[in-house]
């Protein structure tokens, strides 16, 4: 059974991350191993490192499943780029809509099959907003590891004053208290160094570019979608366009042919209304050659006489038996 390759590009994003994990990580070995970080964060009694630390370490971990997240969707954008440009985005048949981009081919099938004129750079940008997010989420942690850095940095030299103060005010009196001042004072310079190194680190440096690692992606991403949509879509686009020209050339065309048919109706009417005033007109004429005609007055009358009679109830035979001296008057009719 043939199975289909996985394409190698969808892994460029993981890759980077990888390695820039790598370098994260080789930095933090010299830090523990030239500068004794580690052993200041485990003996911090402020606890701003260990702060510091776990913050890093959650960013990290958000930003790796976004990088996951986004290796999902390169794979899947390769595979509709390539069904796209072999049969058009109307054709293509979408089961699920799981990824982001899967739902932004479906919204734009709906907006064609509504015959509507897709805006594809805001349908990006929305769709797009909530990765957009994320990337900002780890830019955020990595400001806020900076900030506390200089908490930390504030804290320490307050620290550091507090126990010169009580150093100098033991000077003379108390050799014991005098050396806990200046330890107190040494921890306090060691918790403002170590936490401006770690929030400058970890927030300044290493979050930072694991933010535009993401960022970056993003946007190769949306540039990818959107030059496959401008290239293949606008020809759909104009394809549909074509279509519904030629359907409204069609609508024109039966509406015309309709158009001459009731025409030719009314012409045929106008004709039959002509040939009825003509039989009108006859009518009339033959009525007035019976007005004029003495013979057919008279018989006229007669069958007027005739069916007055009858109205009278006289009988049908009453007609038969009346004289024939006995002829109506004009006056009586």
């Amino acid at each position: 059974m043939h199975q289909q390759v996985i394409d190698q590009r969808g892994l460029k994003t993981l890759v980077v991350w990888l390695l820039w994990t790598v370098t994260s990580a080789s930095v933090l070995f010299m830090l523990y191993r030239e500068a004794g970080a580690w052993t200041f964060i485990v003996q911090d009694h402020t606890h701003i490192t260990q702060i510091i630390l776990g913050l890093f370490l959650f960013g990290v971990v958000v930003n790796f499943f976004h990088v996951c997240v986004l290796t999902m969707e390169w794979f899947r954008a390769y595979r509709l780029e390539k069904e796209i440009r072999k049969k058009g985005l109307l054709p293509l048949k979408i089961k699920k809509s799981t990824r982001l981009v899967e739902r932004i081919m479906l919204a734009l099938q709906h907006i064609l099959q509504q015959h509507g004129s897709p805006d594809v750079e805001s349908l990006l940008m929305t769709s797009f907003s909530s990765q957009y997010r994320m990337c900002d989420f780890v830019l955020l942690m990595g400001n806020l590891l900076i900030t506390m850095g200089l908490v930390g940095t504030v804290l320490g030299m307050t620290l550091t004053m507090t126990g010169l103060n009580h150093a100098m005010s033991a000077v003379g009196e108390d050799q014991r208290l005098v050396l806990e001042g200046v330890n107190h004072a040494m921890a306090g310079m060691g918790v403002a160094f170590y936490t401006t190194l770690l929030g400058s680190i970890f927030g300044g440096v290493l979050l930072r570019v694991f933010a535009w690692i993401t960022k970056a992606s993003v946007e190769s991403l949306q540039d990818m979608l959107m030059h496959t949509l401008l290239v293949y879509g606008v020809v759909m686009v104009k394809n549909t366009e074509t279509r519904d020209m030629q359907l409204l050339d069609a609508n024109m065309q039966h509406l015309t042919e309709h158009t001459a048919l009731l025409q030719q109706a009314l012409a045929g009417s106008r004709r039959e209304m002509g040939v009825f005033r003509e039989e009108l007109q006859q009518l009339q004429q033959t009525l007035v050659t019976i007005n004029s005609d003495e013979t057919m007055r008279n018989i006229a009358k007669g069958h007027a006489v005739f069916f007055r009679d009858a109205r009278r109830n006289r009988g049908f035979f009453s007609f038969f038996k009346a004289s024939p001296k006995q002829a109506p008057s004009e006056n009586q009719l």
